[in-house]
């Protein structure tokens, strides 16, 4: 298969795959630039927004299951993170966010 090297932002190219290689090229420099245009953000940003609204709000996940906190949106921390566990699919994650410290039923 052919490394495919185009531009993200033509009109009407949206693959989340290249978006996720541009993302993944800064593991080891979290803080390099990012060039992703914001349309194609915004694409991403509502791809991923489907994915979550059809999933179960009690979610049944595979054993073994990487719990982690709210990470108050530290890109870096995130970042880290991924490299000392592993990335999916070969990893199983489970993010809980705000329900952590701020949840009040918890």
């Amino acid at each position: 298969m052919v490394e495919q090297d185009t531009p993200i932002d033509a009109p009407s190219e949206f693959n989340v795959d290249v978006i996720l290689k541009k993302f993944a090229k800064i593991f080891n420099t979290p803080s390099a630039p990012l060039e992703i245009p914001e349309s194609q953000l915004r694409k991403l940003c509502m791809a991923t927004r489907e994915v979550i609204m059809s999933q179960p709000a009690l979610p049944e996940l595979s054993a073994p299951v990487n719990i982690c906190g709210d990470l108050h949106g530290q890109f870096e921390d995130f970042i880290e993170q991924i490299k000392i566990v592993g990335t999916p699919p070969e990893q199983n994650y489970l993010f809980l966010g705000d329900y952590v410290d701020r949840c009040s039923a918890c």
